[in-house]
């Protein structure tokens, strides 16, 4: 492993935060206002997942996969 700058570093530290999903972003994608218990979460879940399921559209499998990573965090959230 090679050692990396100062720049670099900083580089790194701001992409890793732009990748970090926020909690706002995660009960949008739910379609949800934060603080939603897991029961509303698994509700919203099964809802919008079998919608954008019967589409074919790339946009909806793209929205699709928004919506089973808000599903996984949220629902681990309590654990």
């Amino acid at each position: 492993m090679r050692d990396m700058g100062f720049r670099e570093i900083c580089l790194t530290f701001r992409d890793n935060v732009n990748n970090i999903d926020r909690a706002s972003d995660l009960y949008s994608n739910l379609d949800l206002k934060e603080g939603a218990d897991i029961v509303q979460i698994n509700k919203a879940y099964q809802e919008k997942s079998t919608e954008l399921q019967a589409s074919t559209s790339p946009e909806a499998k793209q929205e699709l996969a928004q919506v089973e990573r808000a599903h996984e965090v949220l629902s681990n959230k309590g654990s």
